[in-house]
């Protein structure tokens, strides 16, 4: 190679690295997420998150979060919060809102953490994530603390600007292992023009002025695939636990709850639209002032809910209630529960169309045992045990027609055993139930 070609192969390279360099220089590069760890008890902000002394507070650390983009995590130093005898910050006002759309880790996990604001004012909030307004606030997470006596809510979650309106879209929350109790709001209040994704797990709401935990949408929005699992709400001045849509709910599941003596419904799925795919499983809703489990579609069907292995007794409404204002409860399948000693009815299914009610127990309760209400076709009744009632053991609304009641036992109630509102049962099939007394010689 002559001098000539090894000076332009040189000038080449050094053209083609020149270049390299400068398309990373327009290359955005992702700001890797930090990690803060408050280290002090104290409430106070001075405007620096230390590690040394310690001097990081969780008002300093929220600050530190917020001035960096990404999905920060903010922890807690076990040495001054242990896990034993946890340690409490004494909020003296409302905490800094955490602000990045990409959302931010708060984890008292190894630690033990607890937030009090009984020295704030007014409606002053506990934990707070928002945006602003219109832009959507994803992978909220909040685990292993405490947080209570707050004036307004304990948690609350708005993906847009919280003093007008949660217009952005909510994604990916999650809530596992706290405790959220004696707040003057909600517990936990998660607000987004569409709402998906949100799990909230192993976790206790105690004693909060309005619902122990609400997850809702705004606007028409849909809520989709909300979770709640593994969690008590209990002494909640409202509902205790409340999925609720104003447009669409889909797929929203609570599984393995208890819902204790709280203001209104224990447990409440609901949509001004479409309520489409909810779960109730295994889950208890005990001495509530309205009804135990509530299921409720508005301008559209109930349709393919599936409520299994619950129990929900002594609560001051239905024990069991799905219902449609303008729609059909379509496809639905209440099995094995038991619903006793109700103010009103045990289970109560509304406009009820190629629906399954079976294997439950229904006793003493004010109204009926079992009810299908309104007008509907194509359901069935079987295996079902409705005694002791005050009102009938297993009754149909006049209008409730072409279904299947077979196999069921209703003894001693205090209406009508197994009662048919259609002149002649219409095209009921009643069969092989045990029974003493019926509205019908149709019914056997």
């Amino acid at each position: 190679m002559t001098l000539v070609q090894l000076f332009a192969r040189t000038r080449t390279l050094l053209l083609r690295t020149a270049l390299s360099v400068a398309l990373v220089g327009l290359t955005a590069v992702p700001t890797p997420a930090a990690t803060f760890v408050v280290n002090d008890t104290a409430d106070n902000d001075d405007g620096l998150c230390e590690p040394t002394p310690a001097d990081c507070t969780l008002r300093e650390a929220i600050d530190a979060a917020n001035a960096l983009a990404g999905t920060d995590s903010i922890e807690f130093d076990p040495t001054i919060f242990p896990l034993g005898t946890p340690a409490t910050i004494h909020a003296t006002s409302e905490l800094p809102a955490l602000t990045d759309p990409a959302g931010a880790r708060v984890s008292g996990v190894g630690a033990g953490v607890i937030i009090d604001g009984t020295a704030c004012g007014g409606t002053d909030d506990g934990l707070i994530y928002h945006t602003t307004a219109g832009t959507a606030l994803t992978k909220v997470t909040i685990e292993g603390l405490t947080v209570l006596r707050f004036p307004g809510e304990g948690i609350q979650i708005c993906a847009g600007d919280p003093t007008t309106t949660c217009d952005g879209a909510l994604s990916k929350t999650r809530i596992e292992q706290v405790v959220v109790r004696e707040n003057g709001g909600h517990g936990l209040l998660a607000d987004g023009a569409t709402h998906a994704g949100t799990r909230v797990s192993e976790s206790a709401f105690l004693g909060n002025g309005s619902d122990g935990i609400r997850l809702t949408t705004n606007n028409t929005g849909v809520l989709s695939k909300a979770t709640v699992a593994g969690t008590v709400a209990s002494g909640n001045g409202d509902r205790g636990i409340n999925l609720n849509s104003s447009g669409n709910n889909l797929n929203s599941k609570v599984d393995g709850c208890t819902a204790l003596g709280n203001g209104n419904s224990g447990i409440n799925l609901n949509a001004s639209d479409l309520l489409a795919g909810a779960k109730v499983l295994r889950s208890a809703a005990h001495g509530n002032d309205g009804t135990g489990i509530n299921l409720t579609a508005g301008d559209f069907d109930l349709a393919n809910a599936r409520i299994q292995d619950n129990a929900a007794s002594g609560n001051g409404g239905a024990g069991i209630n799905l219902v449609v204002a303008s729609g059909v409860t379509s496809k639905a399948k209440v099995s094995s529960n038991t619903a006793n000693d109700n103010g009103e009815g045990g289970i109560r299914v509304d406009r009820p169309a190629n629906s399954k009610i079976t294997k439950n127990g229904a006793h003493g309760n004010t109204g009926d045992g079992i009810g299908l209400l309104d007008v509907g076709a194509g359901s069935k009744v079987e295996k079902n045990d409705a005694s002791g009632n005050v009102g009938a053991g297993i009754a149909l609304d006049s209008g409730v027609v072409s279904s299947k009641i077979q196999k069921n036992t209703a003894f001693g109630n205090g209406g009508t055993d197994l009662l048919d509102g259609n002149a002649a049962c219409a095209d009921n099939m009643w069969k092989k139930n045990a029974f003493v007394t019926t509205s019908d010689v149709c019914i056997e």
